[in-house]
């Protein structure tokens, strides 16, 4: 929803003062408008404040490059020429797409302070989460392929004509009860001339006010426009307000308004079928998966179940299978000591490996201990790149070599603990 503050230079002045809506839908369309007491009007997911074109000024300076901490001393300085307010009582906002990485020209948009930030209290006094903050009448960041809409907007008892190109914009308040002359026509087609609007640029009028807009330029087609609103195009423009020491209740407040807004559209009827597809793709991957999980399990089941079979083929006396791969490693090891064979982990394997290694890399044995299933071995000091040598050429012949400390290391074979 957009809402447009009702007195640009004090709005807590007039606490009861109407303030225009716009309500949009979840493609940006206008829906509903109206004007109401700020608390009456219906609390939206995401508001925003579009701030009057009278309370704004434009200028365009040239901004060399600097840092971003730099940026509002460099603003002050080459604004307060051309300001009537002093600089310490102004806001700024840079256009859209601004990098203070480059030097560049860019507009800025200058307005009153005080009043803004009273605006945003009294929004959030009523309820009303702001997450942005658009001028009504902006200049153009780029010349259009198309000629820009010439407004008027407003009723027959109030009226303004709104023109916005990349060379500014223009607000022209409009007196129902003045007949222009000659000499005002004259100077406000002089200004629609300055902006570079085409004579032939599309004329769009409320629909209470096309007699008045045909009555002050009587040489444009005017037609009324029901469906369209100047703040929409400035909705559009990707102007933001809330820049330097203005906050909107902090970064979380346009996380919520933009989450707000994707849920909008994600719930519009047009993004229907995405929803369908999106369901059905996660519903074929969850039946993939289930799948997927199925066939390993009958993998896993098949593969235990061939090692349970090899086992009692084996190895008869087994009774009773609880981890078919350990049993039937015990059976087989029974069988080596059985007929007198010797095994990886026996003393004399071990000793002829320490043989070799004694080859390879001098060891200064001083200790030698033997376990069941390895040998521990005390030498002289090793280098950390002697102990990996001995690591990489063990492992290629099955043996594993564990570094307990420079002085002691512990020798068995691969697979062993």
């Amino acid at each position: 929803m957009l809402l447009l503050s009702p007195s640009p230079t004090h709005p807590s002045a007039a606490p009861n003062a109407p303030w225009d809506w716009l309500r949009l839908d979840a493609q940006g369309h206008l829906s509903a408008q109206g004007s109401e007491r700020l608390d009456a009007i219906e609390r939206q997911p995401a508001t925003v404040l579009v701030w009057p074109a009278a309370a704004l000024s434009w200028q365009r300076v040239r901004l060399p490059k600097l840092k971003d901490s730099k940026l509002r001393a460099a603003l002050d300085g080459l604004l307060e020429d051309r300001l009537l307010d002093d600089a310490t009582q102004m806001h700024y906002a840079l256009a859209p797409g601004y990098a203070s990485s480059r030097s560049a020209e860019v507009w800025v948009a200058c307005c009153l302070r005080e009043p803004l930030q009273q605006a945003l209290a009294q929004l959030e006094a009523c309820g009303h989460r702001v997450g942005r903050i658009v001028p009504a009448l902006a200049p153009a960041l780029a010349p259009a392929a198309a000629p820009q809409p010439l407004w008027l907007h407003g009723s027959a008892d109030h009226a303004t004509l709104l023109a916005q190109t990349a060379h500014g914009c223009l607000h022209w308040p409009i007196a129902p009860q003045h007949e222009p002359g000659p000499a005002e026509r004259e100077q406000l087609g002089h200004w629609l001339a300055a902006l570079g609007l085409a004579p032939d640029a599309p004329a769009l009028a409320s629909p209470a006010a096309v007699a008045l807009a045909e009555r002050w330029l009587p040489d444009r087609a005017w037609s009324a426009n029901r469906e369209q609103h100047p703040w929409l195009q400035a909705h559009a423009s990707g102007w933001d307000l809330a820049q330097f020491d203005l906050s909107l209740q902090g970064s979380a407040a346009r996380w919520r308004v933009g989450l707000d807004l994707l849920r909008q559209g994600w719930s519009s009827p047009a993004w229907r079928p995405v929803r369908w597809g999106l369901v059905g793709l996660a519903a074929l991957q969850l039946l993939g998966l289930n799948l997927s999980a199925w066939q390993a399990e009958q993998r896993i089941a098949d593969l235990r179940a061939h090692s349970q079979q090899t086992l009692r083929q084996h190895f008869p006396q087994v009774q009773l299978v609880l981890n078919a791969p350990l049993q039937m490693q015990r059976e087989v090891e029974r069988l080596r000591q059985a007929q007198g064979e010797l095994g990886p982990a026996d003393l004399e394997p071990l000793l002829e490996q320490i043989g070799r290694i004694q080859q390879q890399t001098p060891l200064e044995l001083r200790q030698l201990r033997f376990a069941a299933d390895s040998v521990e071995l005390g030498h002289a000091p090793l280098s950390p790149a002697t102990q990996t040598a001995l690591q990489q050429n063990l492992a290629a012949a099955r043996w594993q070599w564990q570094a307990q400390s420079p002085e002691r290391s512990l020798l068995s074979p691969r697979g062993q603990p």
